[in-house]
């Protein structure tokens, strides 16, 4: 871990989205979770951040009174909505495996460029027209080339 520990009730918000689907842990896992990824955990600093997250509504905690080792903590319905979302949206961005035509395309964009103002439209228009007429041993070099980016990336 670089930098300083962020706050307990950051930590806590941590490793309880970092435990779908059921955005819950028990206190006891909660400071394993905390121990194996920040290092030491105090148990009352975070008894005190269970406390304070559930004054400010992010975590809800089975039982009443004082939170014990074997109490469910759960994050709120808002938090678990945005971190499905937020898992959603990474999932979106994940970049897929690249194809013959995007290595491509890679190539003929800026050969067909001549001030770099036009609109990337109607060059994709024409550079698709004349992907139909590549032959096959030339796809096949741009496949190669898709292959070995594919394989450096892990794609």
């Amino acid at each position: 871990m670089t930098g300083p520990k962020p706050s307990y009730v950051r930590m806590l918000i941590d490793a309880l989205v970092a435990s779908p689907p059921v955005y819950a842990l028990t206190f006891s896992e909660a400071c394993s979770a905390i121990d194996s990824k920040y290092g030491r955990c105090s148990t009352t600093c975070l008894r005190k951040a269970v406390r304070r997250a559930q004054e400010s509504e992010n975590v809800t905690v089975e039982g009443e009174g004082e939170v014990a080792d074997d109490s469910r903590i759960m994050l709120c319905a808002r938090r678990r909505k945005l971190a499905r979302r937020r898992a959603r949206r990474e999932q979106r961005t994940r970049s897929k495996p690249k194809t013959a035509y995007n290595m491509y395309v890679r190539e003929q964009i800026p050969l067909r460029r001549t001030t770099g103002t036009e609109i990337v439209t109607g060059i994709m228009r024409e550079i698709a027209r004349d992907w139909a007429d590549v032959d096959a041993a030339r796809r096949a070099g741009y496949q190669g080339q898709a292959d070995e980016r594919n394989a450096s990336r892990g794609a």
